[in-house]
């Protein structure tokens, strides 16, 4: 179904590179990307009213400079920063937001009105020294600090104060769904402060250590709220080594350890930010009949089906959460051993395994997490005829209030192997041809596991047995398991060259997910995503793409004149990320199941003209 959506977008440049002398030189850039996007979420069948324009604007500053102190010592300074602010202008923001889940279509105007504004500001300085005997060894130290301020804020509000949805529930039925929101005004800051060390060592001609240790004191604050929402104290060792086992570089067995935290986000503790509302949700069944989608009756239904009676459950954001002050920032511990070998003169195999282990990740835990009630039973579905167990919260102790917490039951494992052949350029001839293996399991919640560092954790996740017990939750993660990659390229006679990238990969798995209302599953905070078979159950064919480039160079007069021809996608294969993944989910306006078919098909076949004058 074709997409009625244009793009403008303008790119500006500035770069100054000055050598000061002949010890120090200084880099200035400023980069600014307006981009004007209109007509987003216009789609044949569906309401033009759904539709919205999102400008966007970024500025980003970047300086340098470098320093040669004396003949072993290097001081490097660096400052960067950016500005933005990304917008939707709605083309009805007086109606509220009505989907037809069982066609898949849309009408009045598109959900949510936002503004998204940022900024960020980072100075690094690093000094780099060479000592080539000391005890007995050749060192590389290098000391740096960092400082950091930013801060992110965003609006958000519903168009025509609220949303609703519609399904066909069967036996001449529908079930409604709609909330109710007032929406949020949120700003939150960072200010993080940061120093390491680092010494690359070699004893002899063949032992190589590296040891660094690295401190960060994150802290974060926000509009309206009085003192420091967390604060953080952070080191993060690593050491690793290498031994060349014949002393000429030919054959190299390498080792390491290191423990890399990720950086606290602003977006993360957004919930614990001053500025949000409740939510309101509200369902009812009623008897399937005709629906009129004017306008005028669009904000009547949200009316009709926000009554007190049809009060389903409130989800409260508007008390932030408190935030654990034993809180430990997520992180991951790396296991890294590897093996380099030079094949012949011109050829080089690398061989690594890597062992990741995700710690620490974030929850929500109510005050009554301990005390709710389950009642475990089997429940059918009407579309695929699967029978799964589900549990039911018995009780009505509520869940408002929210404490951000780690998790101990969410974990998240990866083994990685990764077998790299490099031909060494020549004049005419480069190649690296790669081979890449991933096993990637956990429970995390979101579909790559990393849904938490944005905020979107699960609710009681350590005590709810929808997720402590399920054993559907534990399975492959954004899981690709196979990728071969061959890069090449070739200068022939008469200045004409050519270049190749062929990508041959597995697709991601996936299971099949719905939500749980369908199955009359409920929490005191509301609905939660259940799976009708086990997690990563499913996979799809492996896709494979070849893009190529040839180009020929014209000498003329001092100058050089390039004309390039690309192929992109050369086999128009169906190549894509995602899959519906709804038993019920259908292609718009058709209404045909999209259900375990391609729902984000990359580019097709496309050729390009290109021309470069270098003068």
């Amino acid at each position: 179904s074709p997409f009625y959506e244009s793009n403008q977008k303008q790119q500006y440049y500035a770069k100054l590179d000055w050598l000061v002398n002949n010890r120090n030189s200084v880099t200035l850039l400023w980069n600014g990307n307006p981009v004007s996007i209109k007509n987003r979420h216009v789609l044949e069948g569906w309401q033009d009213s759904t539709g919205y324009d999102f400008p966007m604007q970024m500025n980003t500053l970047f300086a340098s400079w470098n320093s040669t102190l004396t003949a072993n010592s290097v001081l490097y300074v660096k400052f960067a920063g950016y500005k933005d602010n990304i917008t939707k202008h709605m083309y009805a923001p007086d109606v509220p937001m009505y989907y037809d889940v069982t066609n898949n279509v849309y009408y009045g105007g598109f959900y949510e009105q936002m503004r998204d504004y940022s900024q960020r500001r980072q100075v690094n300085a690093a000094l780099t020294h060479y000592a080539d005997n000391f005890l007995k060894s050749s060192h590389e130290f290098k000391v740096g600090v960092e400082y950091e301020k930013s801060q992110a804020g965003e609006w958000r509000q519903y168009s025509g104060g609220g949303y609703f949805d519609s399904y066909d529930y069967g036996e001449g039925t529908t079930l409604w769904y709609a909330i109710q929101w007032a929406g949020r005004d949120n700003l939150g800051k960072l200010n993080r402060s940061c120093a390491y060390a680092q010494d690359n060592i070699q004893v002899g001609k063949k032992l190589f250590f590296n040891i660094g240790l690295r401190y960060e004191n994150p802290k974060l604050t926000a509009r309206y709220f009085s003192g420091t929402l967390a604060d953080f104290n952070i080191f993060s060792p690593r050491v690793g080594f290498s031994y060349d086992l014949s002393g000429d570089a030919k054959s190299v067995f390498h080792a390491s350890y290191g423990r890399y935290f990720n950086k606290p986000l602003i977006g993360t503790f957004y919930r614990a930010t001053p500025g949000s509302n409740n939510y309101y949700n509200y369902e009812t069944v009623l008897p399937t009949a005709p629906f009129d989608t004017s306008p005028d009756n669009l904000k009547a239904m949200l009316a009709y089906l926000t009554q007190p009676q049809f009060l389903a459950f409130v989800q409260t954001q508007g008390t932030p959460v408190a935030i654990d002050p034993n809180l430990k920032v997520n992180n991951t511990d790396t296991f890294n051993i590897g093996f380099e070998k030079q094949l012949g003169a011109n050829f080089a195999l690398a061989i690594d395994y890597i062992y990741k282990r995700d710690r620490d990740r974030y929850q929500y835990t109510s005050s009554n997490a301990a005390n709710h009630v389950y009642t475990e039973r089997q429940w059918t579905d009407p579309w695929l005829n699967n029978t799964i167990t589900v549990w039911d919260q018995t009780d009505d102790l509520s869940d408002d209030a929210l404490t951000l917490t780690n998790s101990k039951l969410e974990k998240k494992i990866h083994h990685l192997i990764m077998v790299v052949l490099k031909k060494q350029p020549s004049r005419h001839w480069a190649m690296t041809l790669s081979y890449f293996y991933q096993n990637s399991k956990g429970n995390t919640p979101g579909l790559d596991g990393e849904a938490d560092m944005f905020g979107q954790c699960y609710i009681n996740f350590d005590t709810d047995p929808e997720f402590s017990q399920n054993s559907y939750m534990y399975g492959p993660v954004w899981n690709r398991a196979h990728q071969i990659k061959l890069l090449t390229s070739y200068l022939g006679p008469w200045g004409l060259s050519l270049s190749a990238d062929l990508r041959i990969m597995s697709a991601l798995k996936w299971e099949t997910q719905f939500n749980s209302r369908f199955a009359d599953v409920a929490r005191s905070y509301g609905r939660i995503t259940l799976f009708l078979d086990p997690r990563g159950s499913h996979q799809p064919a492996a896709s494979y793409t070849l893009n190529l480039r040839a180009a020929k160079l014209f000498k003329i007069k001092g100058s050089q004149l390039e004309l390039q021809l690309d192929m992109f996608n050369l086999f128009n294969s169906d190549y894509y990320y995602r899959v519906g993944i709804s038993p019920f989910g259908v292609y718009s306006p058709s209404g045909i199941s999209n259900y375990g078919k391609p729902t984000s098909l990359f580019p097709p076949r496309t050729s390009r003209v290109g021309l470069t004058w270098r003068f």
